[in-house]
């Protein structure tokens, strides 16, 4: 099962999207979360609209730093429209990392379908949405719950017939106390043991679930 720290391993909020954090759960042989944005033609990692490049981390600097660990996941979130022209200096080295796209707009996926494959993609399911979009396009589906924990029981037909991946937003990241759900999801043996990710903000108490 793969950790995947949320914005990377902080314990201040300020922390969060910055390359100390992502090196920090790096260092731990954790996989990360971030958010994609741009800014003056250029890509930042910062979760909200930046009006400053001045404390935000490129995405260079993100891909440079994960070159010396290329297996552990970056979980992208693509957070508006027309990252991808921006994105194609950059898709060699991507192709050599373990980068999933995920929450582009449906006409946004298809056009990253075309240049990036189905490993490399992630639609969405929550309670909200229970036919996700696009599944012939992406390997990787990324399950949130807004106001009730997912359930692995529901993912069924999405991992033993169509063989895809899970990506699990914890609860703590909607305030909601994650245990259960954790030992509800690693409980899933039917659930291949490499295609189970967890993105949480508490890594180090999910490690000791799994222990």
């Amino acid at each position: 099962m793969k950790i995947i720290t949320h914005r990377g391993l902080w314990t201040e909020v300020s922390q969060q999207n910055t390359l100390a954090a992502f090196k920090l759960s790096q260092q731990e042989n954790w996989g990360i979360e971030t958010d994609l944005r741009s800014f003056q033609g250029k890509l930042f990692l910062s979760h909200d609209p930046l009006k400053s490049s001045t404390h935000a981390p490129s995405l260079e600097d993100l891909l440079n730093l994960w070159a010396d660990t290329p297996e552990l996941p970056i979980f992208m979130n693509i957070k508006e429209d027309g990252l991808l022209p921006l994105l194609r200096p950059f898709k060699t080295s991507i192709h050599s990392l373990n980068v999933i796209f995920f929450d582009m707009s449906i006409p946004q996926l298809i056009q990253y379908a075309k240049e990036f494959p189905r490993s490399m993609l992630a639609t969405r399911y929550s309670e909200h949405e229970r036919h996700p979009a696009a599944l012939e396009l992406c390997q990787w589906l990324w399950v949130d719950g807004f106001e009730v924990d997912p359930a692995p029981e529901d993912l069924s037909s999405f991992v033993k017939v169509k063989k895809m991946s899970i990506a699990v937003v914890s609860p703590e990241l909607h305030s909601r106390q994650p245990q259960r759900a954790w030992n509800k999801f690693l409980a899933a043996s039917w659930i291949p043991q490499g295609d189970l990710a967890i993105c949480t903000d508490w890594p180090q108490k999910l490690k000791r679930e799994i222990r």
